[in-house]
């Protein structure tokens, strides 16, 4: 099964001084990242119901997503 998004291993796992610095404690950890590399958004913003509130926040989408 091919992932559609960007995703990495890192020798160390969760040990490892990125996930250190990003708080990486399981997979999935959802981090929305903007086009300048700041990070927008992270775990409950990006999940369930908040979701699609947090992309119609940020990137201005109002359609229903089925």
């Amino acid at each position: 099964m091919a992932v559609a998004w960007p995703n990495a291993f890192v020798k160390g796992g969760f040990r490892s001084d990125i996930a250190k610095t990003f708080e990486v404690v399981a997979i999935p950890k959802p981090i929305l990242v903007g086009k300048d590399g700041k990070i927008i958004a992270t775990e409950s913003e990006l999940r369930g119901e908040k979701l699609h509130e947090t992309l119609e926040r940020i990137l201005g989408i109002t359609e229903e997503v089925e």
